[in-house]
């Protein structure tokens, strides 16, 4: 009897066993509605027991407060949020400080993020895909997101990049591109992006760039300042790590404090109208970097303008400015015996002739020169050619040229080996 009741619980044990194993749904542990169409029930969420949280319907969403609750409550862990194409915006701190999420989804119908609306998701991990149909991102939606990696592409029909939107987003890497149709970079934009490591490319639209929008980025090579730009503000590029040629353009008239504190450029060529440079506006620790101005001696220079702790200090820092220009060597600013400017020693670009002279004749030492306009210079070898007289000048091999900077009628930068 004992081993048939034995034999019976065995039979059974294998039966249950033999049986297909049967998932268990997530159940829904809270509901409702969050759309701004109407009243409210264009979206609706549903948020599981495995913490995925999905966001239904079309058209547009609520906005929320920094203190609201909804899937936000403490009650609640969302890991994952999953939204239906056809929502086309995202609420003012949708996602505020939910620093369990891990993946979001957005779809290709959002045209707008708001403000704050994913800030100190600390948890999202992986790359931020956005689509190029978004117009709007507002301030600091994506501040603190320390979790997303890869290169950061900003999608090509924003107009704005607010105050604080990568602000502390500490993973992004590569080179970052500003779309054509920007405008205005916030300030704070890409503060403390410091995985950003490649080139920076600023459009030819953007008018004003903000304080802080690039401050310890660590983005290199050149840097140009776009013609339309009118504006930057304080301590914009501080402690970037770009190390090539930093061209300002002809529209500037001001470089306020501390704009290029502490990149490392070889080169600077400032536009013919900058008249005002702000206290400590390029401190730069490379003893070679040589300073080219376009125009006239600024009416407003700070002496520590160029102060470069170390090494680029008034012993070694040389500045070159256009012949034809004013106030470099005349009024109180000039010293005549010591032929140095505000302390800084003084080299004139040099006459038409003699800078072609010494274009052709200096191929055995590495330097800059600026070609002045009444030369043409064709691409292959190079050929200087007077327009005057149409006579060939010299010829230099393209490959000495290292370095071509356009400027404009008065003449190109170029640097030699």
């Amino acid at each position: 009897m004992k081993t048939r009741i034995i034999s019976m619980i065995l039979a059974a044990a294998m039966f249950f066993c033999m049986l297909p194993t049967v998932a268990f749904a997530a159940e829904t542990v809270a509901s409702g509605y969050c759309g701004s169409e109407g009243d409210g029930t264009n979206l609706s969420w549903t948020l599981d027991s495995d913490g995925v949280l999905t966001i239904s319907g079309a058209g547009a969403m609520c906005d929320f407060t920094a203190t609201g609750k909804e899937w936000r409550s403490s009650e609640y862990t969302v890991t994952a949020v999953v939204m239906d194409e056809g929502i086309t915006s995202i609420g003012a701190y949708a996602f505020y400080s939910c620093k369990d999420i891990v993946t979001v989804s957005i779809p290709e119908s959002v045209i707008s993020i708001g403000n704050y609306a994913f800030a100190e998701c600390s948890g999202w991990s992986g790359s931020l895909n956005l689509s190029d149909n978004i117009t709007s991102i507002g301030i600091a939606a994506f501040e603190n997101c320390t979790g997303l990696t890869g290169e950061l592409h900003l999608p090509q029909n924003l107009t704005t990049i607010s105050d604080n939107i990568f602000n502390g987003c500490k993973g992004f890497t590569g080179s970052l591109v500003i779309p054509e149709n920007v405008k205005t970079i916030g300030k704070n934009a890409f503060r403390n992006c410091t995985g950003l490591n490649g080139t920076l490319t600023l459009n030819d639209n953007l008018k004003t760039i903000g304080s802080y929008s690039f401050q310890n980025c660590q983005l290199t090579g050149d840097l140009t300042i776009p013609d339309k730009v009118t504006w930057i503000d304080w301590f914009a590029f501080q402690w970037t790590a770009f190390n090539g040629t930093l061209t300002i353009n002809d529209t500037m008239t001001m470089i306020p404090h501390g704009v290029f504190y502490g990149p490392q450029f070889s080169t600077v060529i400032i536009g013919k109208k900058v008249n005002n440079l702000g206290q400590c506006t390029f401190v730069n620790y490379n003893p070679d970097l040589k300073v080219y101005f376009k125009g006239d001696a600024p009416t407003s220079f700070n002496t520590s303008a160029f102060s470069g702790s170390f090494y680029f200090d008034k012993k070694s820092a040389v500045i070159y400015y256009m012949p034809g220009t004013i106030g470099w060597t005349e009024g109180s600013h000039y010293d005549a015996e010591n032929n140095t400017w505000n302390g800084y020693k003084l080299e004139c670009y040099g006459s038409a002739v003699e800078r072609i002279e010494n274009f052709s004749n200096n191929f055995s030492a590495s330097f800059s020169i600026m070609i002045p306009g009444e030369y043409e210079i064709f691409s292959g070898n190079f050929e200087i050619r007077d327009y005057s007289t149409d006579e060939v000048v010299c010829i230099i091999p393209d490959t000495a040229v290292t370095q071509k900077r356009e400027s404009d009628e008065s003449g190109m930068l170029y640097s030699i080996i």
